[in-house]
């Protein structure tokens, strides 16, 4: 079956194009821990052009 872009509902790999971030969280990761250790407060922002339904599973 041919993959296709989802925008309703909850994404599966095998029919729906995917984002694979891994490398994006492990980043975060190091930025967040990196501002908590300084005690400075981190600020996070998601762009609209990227639902979060991409992101899961």
């Amino acid at each position: 079956m041919k993959k296709e872009f989802n925008v309703t509902g909850v994404c599966m790999p095998e029919l729906h194009y995917m984002v694979d971030i891994t490398k994006r969280l492990e980043a975060i990761r190091e930025y967040v821990n990196s501002c908590l250790q300084e005690k400075i407060w981190p600020i996070i922002t998601i762009t609209r052009q990227t639902p979060q339904s991409h992101f899961t599973h």
